[in-house]
């Protein structure tokens, strides 16, 4: 058995405590006295309180159980929160239009056709295919931009907010 934090970075706080338990079963019985499946759970809760959830699983590992935990508080299997860049997670795939001066398209709530430029590549709209970054470049007329998959750094700071995601 062991307390982890499902928000990694909280680790190092004074006085953040671990939220995830992660756990063997094998001949436990659960909340409506059913024998559990061998494997690894995990709940939340404090350390010394009651848990604040079911059991969930089994996993095989307990990395697997800590990793689902993880996904399901809204961080990423490492314990990044969203919003926050983990250097351990494959860097999304993600493309967008740029001009000969290294230009993007982004979107814009000042412009009357919704769209306008910009010179950093965090701002710019970006879409998860290249076919749909190519079909919003026709449709909008830009056919000078071409289309270009963000480098992984780019990518990693970002979020997809472009038509197509």
């Amino acid at each position: 058995m062991s307390y982890e934090y499902s928000d990694a970075t909280r680790e190092g706080e004074l006085w953040a405590l671990p939220d995830v338990e992660v756990f063997f079963a094998d001949d436990i019985r659960g909340d409506d006295g059913n024998l559990l499946e061998s494997g690894y759970y995990f709940v939340f809760g404090l350390p010394g309180c009651l848990p604040d959830s079911e059991a969930s699983g089994p996993y095989v590992t307990e990395g697997e159980a800590l990793a689902a935990a993880r996904e399901m508080a809204g961080c990423c299997p490492h314990g990044a929160p969203e919003g926050k860049v983990c250097e351990e997670c494959p860097a999304p795939v993600l493309w967008v239009l740029e001009s000969s001066g290294r230009d993007y398209v982004c979107y814009s709530r000042e412009t009357r056709d919704g769209f306008g430029f910009t010179p950093d590549a965090r701002r710019a709209a970006a879409w998860n295919t290249e076919d749909a970054a190519k079909a919003f470049r026709t449709s909008r007329g830009l056919e000078g931009f071409r289309v270009v998959r963000l480098g992984d750094d780019d990518a990693r700071k970002w979020g997809c907010i472009g038509e197509g995601c």
